[in-house]
């Protein structure tokens, strides 16, 4: 039988105000022709936004749309796809789901021993993010001093600066000369179990993290090392 029906409509749990949201959608065609329809997204703060996509005969389209909520707040999207002359079930036309647009930075720390490219495509992403404020610990240890410029913090933060931290990423470092200390794992781990802090491992060639395991650290590693090849 004839049918258009909308099998998805994936719109996350959060958003930030001001930051481009892109929400994927699937629609399934038994129709037996190509048709030009128009998308409508409606938000209950009276925002609508409007889509034209051309629709294949007999298959599954797949896109996304891209919106800009501008004001924070507790929301409903619906998604509606017109209803075709001949179609069976206009019913599964029409999705609807809800979205907390919230007014925030997310403020993380990025630490690292050498500027590798992981950690340069992280830095770059992360300072690109209209929604996050990064900051940078490189370590240089070989060096013996501290990467500089925009957004580099010259030592490891004190333990009240550490709590504004709402993610960090941790990568090929660990208890070594010139890394971290095993009070400053501890102060990590606090964050973690104290304020549900994100702790993200991100191991590197040099295999430093594999000295984790000698700290409070060691029950947050997501995985079991093989301490004889820590590279």
């Amino acid at each position: 039988m004839p049918y258009i029906e909308l099998c998805s409509f994936d719109v996350p749990t959060f958003a930030v105000a001001g930051k481009p949201l892109r929400i994927p959608f699937v629609i399934n065609s038994s129709l037996p022709r190509d048709e030009i329809i128009a998308l409508e997204m409606r938000s209950t703060s009276g925002e609508v936004v409007t889509q034209e996509i051309k629709l294949p005969a007999m298959s599954r389209y797949q896109d996304a749309k891209t919106w800009k909520p501008e004001t924070p707040g507790e929301l409903k999207l619906t998604l509606t796809i017109p209803t075709m002359p001949d179609e069976r079930y206009p019913e599964n036309n029409t999705q609807e789901a809800p979205l907390s647009v919230r007014k925030e930075q997310l403020k993380v720390l990025l630490i690292e021993s050498f500027p590798r490219w992981e950690y340069r495509y992280l830095r770059n992403a992360l300072e690109r993010d209209p929604g996050v404020e990064a900051n940078c610990l490189l370590l240089h240890p070989g060096l013996g001093q501290m990467g500089t410029g925009r957004g580099y913090i010259e030592q490891f933060p004190k333990d009240e600066e550490l709590t504004k931290f709402d993610v960090v990423f941790l990568g090929d470092v660990g208890v070594e000369k010139g890394q971290l200390t095993t009070q400053q794992c501890n102060a990590l781990q606090k964050i973690v179990r104290d304020q549900a802090a994100g702790l993200v491992f991100m191991p590197g060639f040099h295999g430093f993290q594999a000295s984790l395991q000698q700290t409070v650290l060691a029950d947050l590693l997501p995985v079991i090392w093989d301490a004889a090849q820590p590279r």
